[in-house]
């Protein structure tokens, strides 16, 4: 992933978009610091901070709000259909399933996209741009 992630930084803005369970943004925050990834996403948004979880349209709002794109021209990557898959599909993102496990999808949510690998994500963003 953190390949992936610096192909796309000089090109790209890059947000970060996380539900946050028993581990708070802060704690998420330092660990992506450590890993040397967090200087790699222009802005980070977490649930806990917000108040919001996705697929609240408010979690997708802030981030493009500070990015200052339009949700038409924004890309999700998301591994959970019933939050990040649905999310982006409701405020028209164009929605990659990260399927790595390569699960069913019983829900009937559709993604626009399918990936199994992250720098699958590259092949998306160059069918789209063309």
């Amino acid at each position: 992933m953190k390949k992936t992630l610096e192909e796309l930084a000089p090109n790209y803005q890059i947000g970060l978009i996380s539900n946050t369970g028993v581990t708070p943004g802060k704690i998420l925050s330092k660990i992506l610091d450590d890993h040397n990834i967090l200087d790699l996403f222009d802005v980070t948004v977490f649930s806990d901070e917000t108040g919001y979880f996705k697929p609240h349209l408010k979690m997708f709002e802030i981030p493009l709000k500070k990015l200052n794109c339009k949700s038409e021209n924004a890309i999700h990557v998301g591994d959970m259909l019933e939050t990040d898959i649905k999310g982006a599909n409701d405020i028209q993102m164009t929605s990659v399933w990260f399927n790595d496990a390569n699960k069913m999808n019983p829900l009937g949510i559709t993604p626009d996209y399918e990936i199994k690998e992250m720098f699958e994500i590259m092949e998306i963003i160059n069918e789209i741009s063309d």
